[in-house]
């Protein structure tokens, strides 16, 4: 079975930003659980939806991040810390732990049924977020700038009774 490359790139992304800011985020004093019988729990599907929506909410707040990182290294550490806790709160949100995500991440890129399951849930997610729709973190630079002048000038005046959309 060929997984679905929306799936592999997002765990990829989401496995190779993650990991080390949840390695920050973990208590040290607990001992990891390397159980093979914990690894082969299966899951619910409320659990896979909300991982999958965790997912996407890791992806997301990854790439808003991703070029705020400064030149410094203490600016670096700055982002990162913004964007775990972030990336955590995105979590509780979905009702779900850093080591339950952590888990549920290495199961899915180890499980091919799994990932099935993921990937179904994820495409759910997204056909539900249109398009067009964006947050107030995903603009970008130049819509936010008060010197942008081509949106100012280049949008047409919309005569009265035209059906057409005004340009924006």
């Amino acid at each position: 079975m060929i997984r679905s490359t929306f799936l592999t790139m997002i765990l990829a992304w989401s496995g190779a930003v993650w990991a080390p800011i949840a390695l920050a985020e973990t208590d040290d004093s607990t001992p990891p659980s390397a159980s093979s019988e914990q690894a082969a729990t299966p899951y619910s599907d409320a659990e896979l939806k909300s991982f999958a929506v965790a997912l996407l909410e890791v992806d997301r707040i990854k790439t808003t991040y991703a070029p705020k990182l400064a030149l410094t290294l203490r600016a670096q550490q700055e982002v990162k810390q913004a964007a775990s806790q972030e990336m955590v709160q995105a979590l509780k949100q979905q009702g779900m732990s850093v080591d339950k995500y952590q888990e549920m991440l290495i199961n899915v890129q180890t499980n091919p049924a799994l990932a099935g399951k993921v990937d179904h849930y994820l495409k759910e997610s997204a056909k539900q977020k249109s398009p067009d729709q964006k947050g107030p973190d995903q603009t970008t630079p130049d819509e936010m700038s008060p010197d942008n002048e081509s949106s100012d000038q280049k949008a047409p005046i919309k005569p009265k009774g035209s059906k057409k959309a005004e340009q924006v």
